[in-house]
């Protein structure tokens, strides 16, 4: 619980901004935290991706990886919308790669991506501009709450961990960062206004946030349709959001399908490859030989420098060892992952 000094307490779970820092210092069991956090979501979503199970597991490794280098190398993430979420950024790694592949070979991925993809890889972020735009001018940290709270409907205590928002405040914050969401929308439309009528039943509409009680305003969007778009976007928020924002956000998107897979997948009962290779490679390359002092020994630039390369070792070794056990697997017909749950096809 937060203090009235505004102090974390010991039993408080650390947020991912704070475990991102632990991994920039060096620090990189704090990176097992955030994959075990963000396993059963990213093997999801990389599940209706990929054409089996081994596929989908590497695809979900890659984009593991793929954080840790950027957190490691102090990269901030190039698109601003998933900025301060990182399981966005995780999701959106998977759907990259996914579209890689299958411009590669097209079987290595879902039917349904696949067709996705061959249609197009359509974006809906055109379908709704001025959400889209309204979200992206949002806090990266009432981004990253609303995220889960609405798109991915994580529990409390996991958006909790993520987000450093004390549970019995959680459901307070998303309803903050709603109103926060209509306020832009608002705006920005009124921005742009240039007829009275319309300016008129705008400001009364933004007057009346967030009781939303609205006479005059609500009678002329029965007339004009660029307000009655507003006035939609703002009296059903929510559901708007639930519906639109993951496929604005990530293109591709497999709705409930992809939730009813998290919830059955249970956490990793192992390091990835990738993350046990890096931290044993670091930890035995900045132990100085003949001394058990292994922290603080390296200065802090050499010390990246070897985490960096331990990680990129770590990353082509774990890749080589699950490809070398799906070929055996594949051989016997035996399960090569450590997922208990179908692929969709």
């Amino acid at each position: 619980m937060y203090s009235s000094l505004g102090f974390r307490s010991a039993h408080e779970p650390v947020p991912d901004s704070l475990l991102m820092r632990e991994v920039q210092d060096g620090r990189l069991g704090a990176f097992r935290r955030i994959y075990r956090r963000h396993y059963s979501a990213v093997s999801a979503y990389a599940i209706h991706c990929a054409d089996g199970p081994v596929g989908a597991y590497l695809l979900a490794c890659r984009a593991f990886a793929e954080l840790l280098q950027r957190i490691l190398e102090g990269e901030p993430h190039l698109e601003r919308r998933l900025a301060g979420c990182l399981r966005l950024q995780l999701l959106s790694s998977v759907r990259i790669a996914a579209v890689s592949r299958c411009a590669g070979d097209s079987e290595q991925v879902s039917p349904r991506f696949r067709q996705w993809v061959a249609q197009g890889a359509r974006w809906s972020m055109e379908d709704n501009l001025h959400l889209a735009l309204a979200w992206e001018n949002l806090p990266a940290d009432t981004r990253c709450l609303l995220w889960h709270t609405m798109a991915d409907r994580d529990n409390p205590d996991l958006v909790s961990a993520v987000t450093g928002v004390p549970s019995r405040l959680i459901d307070d914050t998303r309803i903050e960062g709603l109103n926060r969401l209509r306020q832009i929308r608002v705006s920005l439309y009124l921005d742009r206004l240039e007829r009275p009528d319309c300016r008129a039943a705008v400001e009364e509409l933004m007057a009346q946030l967030p009781a939303l009680r609205l006479g005059d305003a609500l009678r002329h969007a029965g007339v004009c349709a660029a307000c009655r778009e507003v006035f939609n976007d703002v009296i059903h928020l929510d559901t708007r959001l639930e519906k639109q924002l993951p496929s604005q956000l990530l293109g591709w998107w497999p709705g409930s399908e992809y939730l009813n897979v998290k919830s059955s997948i249970h956490g990793p009962v192992t390091d990835p490859p990738f993350l046990d290779h890096t931290m044993r490679t670091t930890l035995s390359a900045t132990r100085p030989r003949g001394s058990s002092r292994g922290r603080g020994a390296v200065g802090g630039g050499l010390r990246s420098a070897l985490v960096i390369a331990a990680f990129v070792v770590g990353v082509a070794a774990g890749y080589a060892s699950y490809s070398a056990s799906a070929a055996q697997d594949a051989e016997y017909d035996a399960p090569a992952h450590p997922w208990h749950t179908a692929s969709p096809r």
